[in-house]
C-alpha cells in the first residue's frame, strides 16, 4: 500500500508536490506575489528573502510560486537556480540555469523562451504572419530595441525557426564551440578567446532579462544559498552572490529576485555580503514558520485524501491521526512540515500492519551511515549519465576545493587575483598548486593556453600546475604545436590528466551530497542530516579514486606524470580484490618494476600501505587522518 506521507522533500521547484496546503506559509507566499505585482506595475526590479528551519518548505514554496505563475493570465518567466557552484563560476552557473529554465516547456510543445520571444516579436510587429524577409527585419529591430547582441539574437532565432537547435542551446548555456560550428549556425566566433568568461555570462543573463521586456516579469529563485560556503569561514561565494544580486537589481527593471536559506545562516550571510548588497537582496523579507497544530491537521488530511486506496477508511484514520498527533508530534511547540510528515509516515506503516496506531511501532530505519551510502550510490548512477566536458569543469571547480579542505583543513582556495588560464589555486602553508581546465574544442586555442601556462608557472611562483582535459577530447597526433607546448609544460612541474567518467560522477555525487546537507535538504526518514555528519562520514569512507585524485593534485611530488597516475589507479583496483599483495607480485601484474612501484607508493601514501621487509607487502590502507 502506498504511504501518503512519504516523499517529504521537494528538491526541484519545477516539480510541485501532489499535495499542497495553501494555508502553510501563506504569508511568505503572499509577500512574493505582492513583490511580483510591484515589478509588473512599477517597472522596477525588487527582491524577497525567505528563511526558515530545515524542512520548513522553502523549495516547496518556490514550486507553489511557479505553479501560480503558470496559471496566471499575465505571462511571466520562472527561473530556478540551485547554488551548487564556486565563486569563480557564479555567472556561468546562473547563465546555464537561466537557459535551462527558459527551455522548460510552458504550454503545448513551446518553451518559455519561445513564448517570450514570439510575444515580444508580436508586440513589436503587431502582425500574426510574417514572411521570412519580414521576420529577419523584425528580429533585427527587436534586437536593437531590447539591446541584444548578435549572437543572442541569432541563437534564439535558430531555436524559434527550429534550426541548429542543439548547437544554439549549447552556446546559450555557455558551452565553448569550435569556430566551424559557430560559423555554421551563424554566430560570431572568438568568444572562447575572451579573457573573462564570467563577464560574458553576466551580460548574457542581463540580455535574457531584457528580452522579456517591461511587460513580462522574470522571477529568478535562488535556492540552497548555504552551499556557496565551501568550508568554515569561507565568504567568497556569499560575497559574489551579494554582488550578483545587486547587479541584477540595479541593472534590470523587470526582475523579481527570490532567495532562500535557513534561519541560522542569516547572520553569516549578513556578515559575508556588503550592506548595499544585502539591502538589494532583502527588500522584502519573510519567515517560514513551523506549523501550527491546525496547519498540521490540514496537511495530514490532505495527504490522506490524496490516497485513493484508503478512501473508505479516511474518516476513522484521520481521527486516529489527530489523536496521535496530540500525543506525539506536539510534545513541543511547532514542528516543521518535514517532521510532521516523517512521524506520520511511521504511524501509517504501523497502521498498515495492525489497522491500529496504538499496537505496532514501525521498524527501525536506516542509520545515517547506511542512508549516506545509498545516497552516494544513487547520485553516482544519476551523474554518470550527464558528464559532458563543460559539466566536468563545473564539477571539478566546485568539488575539488571543498574535498581538499575536508581531507586536510590546512588547505584552502585562493580566490583573488587568479592569473588568466588558471581556474583554481589551492594553498597550504607549504605548497601552492594551480588547476587549469583545458577543454577547448579548438586545438589552436588549446595550444595558446598551454603556451601561456608555461609562462605562468615561472611568473606566479607555483609549485605545480595540474592540467585537466575531458577524456572525450583527445589531442590528435597531428596537433604538433599543441603537443609541443604540452610537453614543455610537463617539463616544468605540470601534470596532465584526463579523469575517467566514473571519477567525475563520484565527484558530482559528493558535491551534491554536501550542498544538500549544507542547505538542510538532506533528510533520513524526516531527520535532517547535518553537513558535519556528512563530512565525518566522508572522512571514513571517501571513494578511493577520489582520494587518489585529490592526492595527485596536492601531493608534494611535482614529478608524477599521468601514466604514473594510471598505475596508481590500477593498483587501487588490484587492492580492492587482493587487499594484501607482495610488492613484486603487484609490479608483475601492473607491468612495471618493483622499485618504480615502491617509489610511487611512497609519494602517495594516503591510500596504499607499504610494509617493508622480506618480502615487501602492499595493502589497502586508510590513515587515521582520513578515518577521522
Amino acid at each position: 500500500m502506498i504511504n501518503p506521507f512519504q516523499y517529504t522533500i521537494v528538491t526541484d521547484p519545477w516539480n510541485l508536490a501532489s499535495v499542497d496546503v495553501h494555508e502553510i506559509n501563506a504569508s511568505a507566499f503572499q509577500r512574493c506575489c505582492e513583490a511580483l505585482d510591484r515589478v509588473r506595475a512599477e517597472g522596477r526590479s525588487t527582491s524577497v528573502l525567505l528563511y526558515g528551519e530545515a524542512g520548513s518548505g522553502k523549495t516547496h514554496l518556490l514550486a507553489r510560486l511557479r505553479s501560480y505563475l503558470k496559471n496566471q493570465a499575465h505571462m511571466s518567466v520562472f527561473v530556478a537556480v540551485r547554488l551548487h557552484t564556486s565563486p569563480n563560476r557564479f555567472w556561468r552557473h546562473l547563465r546555464k540555469s537561466f537557459v535551462e529554465s527558459l527551455l522548460r516547456i510552458a504550454q503545448g510543445n513551446r518553451s518559455q523562451l519561445e513564448f517570450v520571444f514570439m510575444r515580444r516579436l508580436y508586440l513589436h510587429s503587431r502582425k500574426k504572419h510574417l514572411t521570412l524577409k519580414q521576420l529577419r527585419q523584425d528580429i533585427d529591430e527587436l534586437s536593437v530595441e531590447a539591446d541584444l547582441s548578435w549572437n543572442v539574437s541569432k541563437a534564439i532565432e535558430n531555436l524559434v525557426r527550429k534550426r541548429h537547435r542543439r548547437d544554439s542551446v549549447a552556446w546559450l548555456k555557455g558551452d565553448l564551440l569550435p569556430s566551424t560550428v559557430l560559423e555554421k549556425i551563424g554566430l560570431a566566433p572568438g568568444y572562447d578567446e575572451m579573457e573573462d568568461v564570467e563577464d560574458q555570462a553576466c551580460e548574457i543573463v542581463k540580455e535574457l532579462c531584457r528580452l522579456a521586456g517591461p511587460t513580462i516579469p522574470v522571477v529568478i529563485c535562488f535556492d540552497q544559498v548555504e552551499a556557496l560556503q565551501r568550508y568554515p569561514r569561507d565568504v567568497e561565494g556569499l560575497f559574489t552572490f551579494g554582488q550578483a544580486i545587486r547587479s541584477l537589481h540595479d541593472e534590470t527593471n523587470n526582475v523579481l529576485l527570490v532567495s532562500c536559506l535557513q534561519s541560522f545562516f542569516l547572520e553569516q550571510l549578513k556578515t559575508a555580503v556588503t550592506q548595499p548588497d544585502y539591502a538589494a537582496l532583502a527588500i522584502n523579507e519573510s519567515t517560514l514558520n513551523p506549523l501550527t497544530f491546525k496547519e498540521s491537521l490540514k496537511l495530514v488530511k490532505a495527504r490522506i485524501d490524496s490516497c485513493a486506496e484508503i478512501s473508505e477508511l479516511r474518516d476513522s484514520l484521520y481521527t486516529e491521526f489527530e489523536t496521535k498527533l496530540k500525543e506525539v508530534v506536539w510534545m513541543k511547540t511547532g514542528r516543521t512540515a518535514r517532521e510532521v510528515l516523517a512521524r506520520c509516515a511511521d504511524l501509517f506503516e504501523a497502521w498498515g500492519k495492525s489497522k491500529s496506531l496504538k499496537a505496532v511501532y514501525p521498524e527501525p530505519k536506516l542509520s545515517d551511515a547506511e542512508f549516506l551510502a545509498d545516497q552516494i550510490t544513487f547520485r553516482e548512477e544519476r551523474a554518470i549519465q550527464d558528464i559532458q566536458p563543460e559539466h566536468m569543469e563545473e564539477v571539478i571547480q566546485d568539488a575539488v576545493p571543498v574535498l581538499v579542505h575536508v581531507l586536510d583543513e590546512n588547505w584552502s582556495e585562493q580566490d583573488q587575483n587568479r592569473p588568466r588560464d588558471i581556474d583554481i589555486i589551492l594553498e597550504s602553508p607549504n605548497l601552492k598548486v594551480a588547476i587549469s581546465l583545458c577543454n577547448q574544442q579548438s586545438l589552436r586555442s588549446l595550444a595558446g593556453r598551454f603556451k601561456r601556462l608555461g609562462n605562468q608557472i615561472r611568473e606566479d611562483n607555483l609549485d605545480k600546475i595540474f592540467v585537466i582535459r575531458h577524456p572525450e577530447l583527445p589531442i590528435s597526433l597531428g596537433a604538433k604545436k599543441t603537443r609541443k607546448y604540452l610537453e614543455r609544460l610537463k617539463q616544468h612541474k605540470a601534470v596532465f590528466y584526463s579523469p575517467d567518467i566514473e571519477l567525475i560522477a563520484a565527484l558530482e555525487a559528493l558535491r551534491s551530497l554536501l550542498a544538500d546537507a549544507k542547505a538542510g535538504d538532506l533528510s533520513n526518514n524526516g531527520n535532517t542530516v547535518s553537513s558535519s555528519t556528512v563530512i565525518n562520514w566522508l572522512k571514513k569512507t571517501m571513494n578511493i579514486s577520489v582520494l587518489a585524485f585529490i592526492d595527485q593534485i596536492i601531493g608534494e611530488s611535482d614529478t608524477t606524470k599521468g601514466e604514473d597516475f594510471e598505475i596508481m589507479q590500477d593498483l587501487r583496483s588490484l587492492l580492492e580484490e587482493e587487499r594484501v599483495i607482495k610488492l613484486v607480485d603487484a609490479a608483475l601484474k601492473l607491468a612495471t618494476d618493483p622499485d618504480t612501484l615502491q617509489t610511487l607508493v611512497r609519494e602517495f601514501p594516503r591510500q596504499i600501505g607499504l610494509l617493508q621487509g622480506q618480502p615487501s607487502v602492499l595493502f589497502q590502507f586508510i590513515p587515521e587522518s582520513v578515518r577521522g
